[in-house]
C-alpha cells in the first residue's frame, strides 16, 4: 500500500510536534477534482429572488441563471460555465454572500 502523506516533525516553542503533510500527488488529485467541479457563485450579497434554471437543464456561459435582489435592485447572476445543472445549493428567499455557491454544473 502506498503511503501518500509524509510525517514531519516541527519544533514549536521548544516542543517537538508531529504533523502529516500532503504529498504532491494528493495535492494534484485534489486540484483535478476541484477543476472538474463547475460552480456558479454569487458575485454580491443579496436575497435569492428566483432561479431561472432547474436541475437537469443545460446552461451556457453568460446565461442568466439566478435573480438576486440587492439594495432594492434586481440583479441577474450569469453562469460562468457551460454544462447541465446538477444541484441548486440555496433556496429562493435565502440571503447569500459574495462568493457563495448558488448551483453546481457538470
Amino acid at each position: 500500500m502506498l503511503n501518500l502523506s509524509e510525517q514531519r516533525k516541527l519544533l514549536v516553542q521548544g516542543e517537538k510536534r508531529k504533523y502529516k503533510s500532503e504529498s504532491s500527488r494528493q495535492r494534484s488529485r485534489k486540484g483535478a477534482l476541484l477543476a472538474s467541479m463547475k460552480r456558479v457563485v454569487s458575485n454580491m450579497a443579496g436575497v435569492v429572488l428566483e432561479f431561472l434554471v432547474k436541475p437537469g437543464e443545460k446552461v451556457s456561459v453568460d446565461q442568466d441563471v439566478v435573480m438576486l435582489e440587492s439594495m432594492k435592485m434586481q440583479i441577474p447572476i450569469q453562469s460562468t460555465v457551460e454544462g447541465t445543472v446538477k444541484t441548486i445549493n440555496v433556496n429562493e428567499g435565502d440571503f447569500v454572500d459574495d462568493g457563495d455557491v448558488l448551483l453546481e454544473v457538470e
